[in-house]
């Protein structure tokens, strides 16, 4: 027992317990608060007599509260509309702006950088050469960027939440604090650091509130994938849940990163198109469109099955939409996504739906923006 207790007595019991009273009725007008901006947030428009009736707050505690949030420039009660009765009662909305985050995903070879608003909606997008390495130089280079980011975009850096960093399961440090306190060192605000796969699936699930189970696959330069159950990231117990850019589609196949043969990220990454076609990527896609020539032909069909074989396989645990995104998804039209879909139905007792095989609708940018994500649902969340 703390000695100090001792020798106040019953003077500090009394000091315990006003502070504690006093924190506790804190703790509850701003619960009531964080309350009240959530359900805004959440209905996008709304009205007091509907906050009181659906959150059981008094109307004055409502009262009292919008006018903090108002005061802080976070709602807009500006509007008005008319009831059945023909009275104006005021339209309550949030001020998406009043603050932003900035979402980056490091590829080997680039930047792609994001902004987000409170709603998670894209207010800017780029993308940047930058050759991954892990010294001074690169982080200088990089925050740098990111700042020109800022300044092109016009952002308020008073606005800004924190900065968000994504990387593929292939480039993950191995120390993220080291890894972050390079770009923390430079930049003046909160950094955080998730794998690509995992921000994407954010994304997703941020966009789609009713997303229940699904598999996430980017296809960049290195493929990521993620699991999503039960409207939750599946991450294991040992953190390596989802990984299902490991697979084996050929145990004698060619040679992963992961020293494994045939894995899924051997045939279905960038990098395998790449190695296979011996041109960049975008050079092969161009050429695959433009000259019809056969051998191309060959490696894309070839690339759709096992793609296919892949989705076939991981469909029978899932059972769930297939999302594609990063950098290739741009590529999927609506005539590669249902001969891809004809590949993944020719030999499987479960069909998958036409509806079930999408594309990200922010494609290559999908984890730089769901990554984003972090610091808005912090904001939100602890207000």
């Amino acid at each position: 027992m703390n000695m100090d207790f001792h020798v106040h007595g019953l003077l500090s019991k009394r000091k315990d317990f006003n502070e504690e009273f006093f924190m506790n009725e804190h703790s509850q007008k701003q619960g009531n608060k964080n309350k009240i901006y959530r359900f805004i947030h959440e209905h996008r428009e709304t009205f007091r007599q509907q906050i009181a009736d659906e959150l059981h707050i008094s109307l004055s505690t409502i009262s009292q509260n919008l006018s903090e949030l108002e005061q802080e420039g976070l709602i807009d009660r500006s509007s008005f509309q008319k009831t059945s009765a023909g009275r104006n009662r005021k339209v309550i909305r949030i001020i998406p702006d009043t603050r932003i985050a900035l979402g980056v995903q490091i590829e080997n070879n680039r930047l792609l950088l994001t902004a987000v608003d409170l709603y998670g909606d894209l207010l800017a997008a780029g993308s940047v050469p930058a050759d991954y390495e892990n010294s001074d130089h690169y982080y200088e280079s990089a925050v740098q960027q990111i700042m020109d980011f800022i300044q092109q975009e016009n952002l308020n850096s008073g606005k800004i939440s924190g900065i968000s960093f994504s990387l593929s399961d292939r480039l993950y440090p191995e120390d993220p604090d080291a890894f972050l306190s390079g770009f923390s060192t430079g930049l003046s605000f909160p950094c955080h650091l998730e794998k690509d796969s995992a921000a994407a699936a954010a994304w997703e699930l941020w966009t789609n509130p009713a997303l229940e189970n699904a598999l996430v696959l980017l296809l960049n330069e290195s493929l990521s994938g993620s699991v999503i159950t039960g409207h939750q990231i599946h991450h294991g117990s040992k953190n390596h849940g989802g990984s299902v850019e490991h697979i084996c589609l050929n145990p004698e196949g060619p040679l992963c990163y992961c020293k494994s043969r045939g894995c899924f990220d051997a045939y279905c990454s960038v990098s395998a198109l790449e190695s296979v076609s011996k041109m960049p990527v975008s050079d092969f896609l161009a050429n695959l469109k433009k000259n019809k020539d056969f051998s191309l032909i060959r490696i894309w069909d070839e690339y759709l099955s096992m793609l296919a074989l892949a989705i076939r396989n991981l469909n029978l645990i899932i059972d769930g939409p297939v999302i594609i995104g990063g950098y290739l998804s741009s590529y999927f039209t609506p005539n590669v996504q249902s001969y891809l879909l004809s590949k993944i139905n020719a030999a499987t007792p479960f069909p998958l739906d036409k509806k079930d095989l999408q594309v990200s609708r922010l494609g290559e940018y999908t984890a730089a923006a769901g990554v984003a994500l972090y610091f808005i649902n912090d904001f939100i969340n602890t207000l």
